[in-house]
């Protein structure tokens, strides 16, 4: 927790209070409150709400140029 409140600027306090809020939302298991190292990512954020495009490949350049 002391390089977490070091590299971010926030209190333990707001750490604490982000890290249970990410448990409830089902984004982490964190079984041991007393250390962050036994916390568990089950999914991530980044991908939350988009949706991929369908996208067909016509030609060798539309691979290369499109991805």
């Amino acid at each position: 927790m002391h390089e977490l409140t070091i590299k971010t600027g926030r209190t333990k306090q707001n750490i604490t209070e982000a890290l249970l809020s990410l448990e409830k939302q089902g984004f982490i298991e964190w079984t041991n409150k007393q250390h962050v190292q036994s916390i568990l990512i089950i999914k991530g954020w980044e991908d939350e709400g988009k949706k991929k495009p369908n996208r067909t490949i016509s030609s060798n350049i539309d691979y290369w140029t499109q991805y």
